[in-house]
Order: structure tokens, then C-alpha cells, then sequence
């Protein structure tokens, strides 16, 4: 028997219709595939300041690097640098011997002399055998259980982000001391 307005012979759809209960189904899929888009979207308190730490990290890098500019401009080292190379041919001599050492090593065979001497019956046996203890020994699970405690640890006092917050905040310290350091010179 269905529920009709009495206004119209229309059914009225009630909590126990197949309709209102797919609807209110597909309502709740809905908002759990909403809730877990927005966690893939919002990054953790980890990745914030991790993020936060490239940022002041870039900031450093690039006021460094605009220190060095000037400095450059000023005392023209690189020039400098670059007649004495030319002078002396520091850059061809260190090539030269990078490769006559690649060749020596090469000629050694001593990366194949390695890896015959680890493939060795006692050297693999010994290989095998601590691993074998590690594992009958309860060692790799208890250091995966110490992992999972310092996990638990951290996320509930926020350690990791905390720290990164901590030295966010000191290159930001060093990258604005520079920048007035260097702005205050420039004015001079």
C-alpha cells in the first residue's frame, strides 16, 4: 500500500521507497568521495611546512645569489678566475687526469673484483646468515614498531612540522638579515 496526497492520487515518497533510499545513498557516496577529495587537496601540517621551508629556502638561495651578483660586478672574480685558468689550464689538467683515472679504474676491473668477492661462498653465506638472525630474531619488527610509535609521537605533538616551522623561521632570519645588511651598504 502506498502513502498518496490527498490534494493529488500522486505517491509520496516515504523513508521506506527504494527512490528516497538510493537518493539518500548516493547522497552519502557523494559526500564521502567530496571528504576524501578535499583531504587529497588540503595538504597535512608536514607538507605546509615543508612547503613553507622551500619557499624561505628559495628566498635565501636567491639572496645569496644576488649577493654573489654584486660582488662579482664589483671585484670582477669571475673574470679573474677565468684568466687564470687560462694561464695555468687548471680545468684542461683536472679533465686529463679524470679520465686517465676513469681509464686506470677501468682497466682494474675493480668494480667486477667487488662484486666476485661478495658473491663468494663465505662472504654471501655470512650475507645470508645475519639476515636470516635479523629476521628469526624479531630485530626488523621491532624497529618497524619503534617507526610506528615515533609516527604516533609525532603526529600527535607535531613534532616534524614544528621543526621545520623552527628552522623555516631561522632562514628567514638569515635571508632578511642579509637582505638589510646588503640594502643598508648599497645606500652608504
Amino acid at each position: 500500500m502506498s502513502i498518496t496526497d490527498e490534494k493529488e492520487d500522486t505517491p509520496v515518497a516515504t523513508p521506506e521507497t527504494p527512490a528516497v533510499e538510493a537518493a539518500a545513498s548516493a547522497e552519502e557516496e557523494d559526500k564521502e568521495v567530496e571528504e576524501l577529495l578535499n583531504e587529497l587537496k588540503e595538504p597535512n601540517e608536514n607538507e605546509e611546512a615543508v612547503n613553507k621551508l622551500k619557499e624561505s629556502t628559495s628566498k635565501l638561495t636567491n639572496t645569496i645569489g644576488h649577493i654573489a651578483a654584486d660582488i662579482d660586478s664589483k671585484f670582477k672574480i669571475m673574470d679573474k678566475a677565468k684568466t687564470v685558468d687560462a694561464q695555468v689550464g687548471v680545468t684542461s689538467k683536472v679533465q686529463g687526469a679524470a679520465t686517465t683515472v676513469g681509464g686506470l679504474l677501468g682497466q682494474l676491473k675493480i668494480g667486477e673484483k667487488v662484486n666476485g668477492v661478495l658473491n663468494q661462498g663465505p662472504v654471501k653465506h655470512v650475507t645470508t646468515e645475519v639476515g636470516n638472525l635479523v629476521n628469526k630474531s624479531g630485530i626488523k619488527d621491532a624497529v618497524v614498531n619503534v617507526g610506528k610509535e615515533v609516527q604516533k609521537v609525532d603526529e600527535e605533538h607535531k613534532v616534524a612540522a614544528k621543526a621545520l616551522g623552527a628552522v623555516t623561521t631561522g632562514v628567514d632570519f638569515v635571508a632578511n638579515t642579509i637582505s638589510s645588511v646588503v640594502s643598508k651598504d648599497e645606500k652608504k
